[in-house]
């Protein structure tokens, strides 16, 4: 068949998507997104997490500080729920160590003399998830090393 300068092609008639390939194509995009998004919040959530357990650990550092200056022990003793830090001769503060309220702290207790040296331990801090973090402090200078496999 020749095509002549005045042949014009037909029109497809059946040009674009059908409804069910449209609603097909959706439903795969809906279910990539949402499996997508709940990692993306866990990975969101361990990250504040362990920004909020590293920043309370390296806090301890800053009270070392604080003993040496106002030349005063400071006495970390982990309970569930309620203060953690005590000075000697000071009421428990636990917003010195940077841990929202409903957060736990367990482990050993710390003390810094006011000439800053440390006894050293171990502290766990439990999350109001239940997500938990374990650090060793070594002494003198309390140095906060997060322990492997949390």
């Amino acid at each position: 068949m020749k095509i002549s300068p005045h042949h014009k092609p037909k029109l497809r008639t059946d040009q674009g998507f059908s409804l069910l390939e449209l609603t097909v194509v959706m439903a795969v995009m809906a279910l990539m997104l949402s499996l997508v998004s709940v990692q993306f919040f866990n990975t969101v959530a361990a990250t504040r997490f362990a920004r909020t357990a590293d920043g309370a650990v390296s806090n301890i550092k800053l009270l070392r500080a604080q003993a040496m200056l106002e030349r005063r022990d400071i006495l970390i003793k982990p309970r569930k729920a309620e203060g953690f830090l005590q000075r000697i001769d000071a009421p428990p503060s636990a917003r010195q160590l940077g841990l929202p309220e409903d957060w736990q702290l367990l482990g050993d207790r710390i003390f810094i003399s006011k000439s800053g040296a440390c006894s050293g331990g171990q502290l766990t801090l439990i999350s109001p998830e239940g997500r938990r973090a374990h650090y060793q402090l070594t002494p003198p200078e309390c140095d906060g090393e997060r322990l492997p496999g949390n």
